[in-house]
This record gives structure tokens, C-alpha cells and sequence, in this order.
């Protein structure tokens, strides 16, 4: 039986206003961002990084868009999405291991800066990237006055066994700052708070900044760093460079948001995969439809 004031078009569009969305726009703005200045342009890379990143926002808005007319086409353009940003998260892994930089666990102090920051703008990701960035060169910087030897004796624990967050290797969330990291590993709390089950995301009430240039790299001016490896063993840490400083926190922010992203669209699988199975799709609510038309005639 028909429902009442079933309408031909189910309601559709309204992408914008889906957490999945506006998290796959602010990646693909960041990747953009991230392969013009850390991935070679000529690359072929470079490329399937930007439409991986396209790919995600745009099925998703065109899954949206065609949902009047077709629950199929909505849930597989869905699909479509999801394993485009699953793709994109393998080329963010493969840029830091292909350069031996640090791919950062859930509970790094600077995730959980960056969870507990709920970036929702490129402006706001920058200005997070510069503070890292700024921060890490700034605890450097006191470490190495103090020591004149980083790797002398006694001097371990300066490769962050307890006393500095500039590796993140045992220190977690509680220990930054006071930002918890949520649920599922990518969590940012919920509802607005964070990014756990629910589809909260990083919320969209965050302190309006002034705009600056766009890129990652910041106005800080600082020297190499000694490290910022994950690695367990003291001789794997080497000097990093500005620039590779700041592309290991952009592409660590990045992947921190794409398993968010990731999770919330295999989420709105299942609620479309459900709707369909209860409510069926243009087909049936076509022929229920005009079947009312014509017992009412």
C-alpha cells in the first residue's frame, strides 16, 4: 500500500548538508594543496591523488543528486566514493614510507591536538599544520640546548620515551593538551565535538581566522629537525628538513580525516542499503503510486 502523501521523487540532494560531504571537499582541497607542493607534477602520482580526492566528493554529491530517481544509482555512486577515498588513503601511506617518514598512530599528541581543533576549513588545517610544525622546531630547540649530545649517554629518552611529544612514540591522548581521540580509531567526539560513530565529524562551529595564503608551508623560519619517527630504534631517526616537516603533519592530518571520511560513508552504505530493503526504490514507488491513481478513479 501506498504511504500517505507519497510523493513520485523521493527527497534527494541536500549533499551539503551530510558530514560525509563536507569532509570529502575539505580533502580534496587539502590534496590538492598537499600534491602541488610535496608530489611531483609531473607525477603520474600527483594525478590520481587529485581524482581520487575528486572522485570521493563528487560520487558522493552525484549519489545524492540521482537519489530521487534511483536508490541503485544512489548506492553505488556511495561505493564508488568510498573506494576512492580507501585509495587515497593508500597513496597518503605510500608517500610517507616510499620517503621513510612517519605515519602516526590514532593516539599521537598532534592527532589529538588536531581532533580536538575540528578543522572544517583549508584555512583551519593550514594554520593547525604551521602550529605542529612551529611547535615541534620550538621543543627541538630546548632539547638541543640543553643537550649537547642528543644520542650521548643518558640521553634516550630524548627520542620520546616519556619526557617530549616531538615523536609521540608512548605518550597518549591524555597527555595532550587534555584531547581525548573518540571512537574507531579516527574519532573526533560526537556530535560537533569529535568524529566517533554517529557522523559528528570535527562540527562546523569552529572560531572564525583570518585568511592567509592557502599553502602548508607556514611564516615559522626554523631549522632541520632531529625527528619526528615513530620508529622503536634510536639509529633509524634522521635530520628532516622543513619541508619534509611539514608534509609528514599535512599528509598525517589528511589521514586522519580520510579515516574518518572512510568510516561515516561505509555508515551512510548501510542506511541507504536499509532504506532500500524497507522502503524500495523509484520502481515500486512508481507502480504504487499509479496503482492508487487508478483504484481512485
Amino acid at each position: 500500500m501506498p504511504k500517505e502523501n507519497e510523493n513520485l521523487l523521493a527527497k534527494h540532494g541536500g549533499y551539503k548538508n551530510t558530514r560525509t560531504w563536507q569532509l570529502a571537499d575539505l580533502i580534496y582541497d587539502i590534496t590538492m594543496r598537499f600534491c602541488d607542493k610535496f608530489v611531483d607534477p609531473r607525477s603520474r602520482t600527483h594525478d590520481q591523488m587529485v581524482q581520487a580526492a575528486r572522485s570521493g566528493a563528487q560520487n558522493l554529491q552525484e549519489g545524492s543528486m540521482d537519489s530521487g530517481t534511483s536508490k541503485k544509482i544512489e548506492l553505488k555512486l556511495t561505493g564508488t566514493a568510498k573506494g576512492s577515498l580507501a585509495e587515497l588513503q593508500r597513496d597518503y601511506q605510500k608517500f610517507l614510507s616510499s620517503k621513510n617518514l612517519p605515519e602516526w598512530t590514532p593516539d599521537h599528541p598532534a592527532l589529538c591536538r588536531f581532533k580536538k581543533r575540528r578543522c572544517d576549513s583549508l584555512e583551519d588545517f593550514r594554520l593547525w599544520v604551521a602550529e605542529e610544525v612551529k611547535r615541534v622546531r620550538e621543543e627541538t630547540g630546548r632539547l638541543e640546548s640543553k643537550h649537547t649530545d642528543l644520542h650521548g649517554r643518558g640521553n634516550t629518552d630524548l627520542h620520546g620515551r616519556g619526557n617530549t611529544d616531538l615523536h609521540g612514540l608512548t605518550r597518549t591522548c591524555e597527555d595532550a593538551d587534555g584531547a581525548g581521540c573518540g571512537a574507531e580509531g579516527a574519532g573526533r567526539g560526537a556530535e560537533g565535538a569529535g568524529c566517533g560513530p554517529g557522523g559528528a565529524g570535527h562540527g562546523t562551529g569552529g572560531v572564525e581566522r583570518p585568511r592567509k595564503d592557502s599553502s602548508f608551508s607556514s611564516d615559522v623560519r626554523v631549522s632541520p629537525c632531529k625527528s619526528l619517527s615513530s620508529s622503536k630504534s634510536v639509529s633509524s631517526f634522521r635530520p628532516l628538513s622543513l619541508q619534509e616537516l611539514t608534509s609528514v603533519v599535512a599528509a598525517n592530518g589528511a589521514l586522519s580525516l580520510l579515516n574518518l571520511c572512510v568510516y561515516l560513508v561505509k555508515r551512510q552504505m548501510e542506511a541507504q542499503a536499509k532504506a532500500f530493503e524497507e522502503e524500495g526504490g523509484f520502481t515500486e514507488r512508481l507502480y504504487r503510486i499509479r496503482s492508487e491513481k487508478r483504484e481512485n478513479k
